[in-house]
């Protein structure tokens, strides 16, 4: 199972939306370097607590099988199997130990978290745009806004 997510994850993390989201601090600051607030403007973030296990898997499905077009720029399947696959690893995070089930953490909660997020913020930028909303910026389940 770890495999298979890891290959899915491998696969999902070439179709993240690279304009909302950063790697490091180092990232944040040469982002916001330029960036004025105005004095009716307000900074504010957000942190998502526990953000995979909130997330509705059939959305998270959804999301991910509308994107086929990207994905299978870089899936060495069919999409049938690709859904199957991803299908498996997201319902399936359970191992047995000694007799005892345990949940595991999948290694591609992630990469799923943050597809669901920036389909959330393309949200935003259709319902609002940059006039309102003129800054958008995500860090794992951390989100800055101007």
């Amino acid at each position: 199972m770890e495999a298979l997510s890891t290959l899915l994850t491998q696969i999902l993390s070439n179709i993240r939306n690279e304009e909302f989201n950063i790697r490091s601090s180092q990232d944040l600051q040469r982002r916001l370097k330029d960036v004025e607030i105005q004095e009716e403007e307000i900074f504010f973030s957000l942190d998502i607590v526990a953000m995979f296990p909130s997330i509705c898997l059939q959305l998270a499905m959804d999301l991910i099988l509308k994107r086929w077009d990207e994905i299978k720029l870089y899936a060495p399947m069919s999409k049938s199997v690709f859904k199957e696959m991803l299908e498996f690893c997201l319902k399936w995070g359970y191992c047995i130990f000694d007799s005892d089930l345990y949940e595991q953490k999948n290694a591609l909660s992630p990469v799923i978290a943050q597809l669901v997020l920036d389909h959330l913020f393309e949200q935003l930028d259709k319902e609002f745009g940059s006039d309102i909303i003129k800054t958008k910026i995500k860090y794992v389940d951390d989100s800055f806004f101007i």
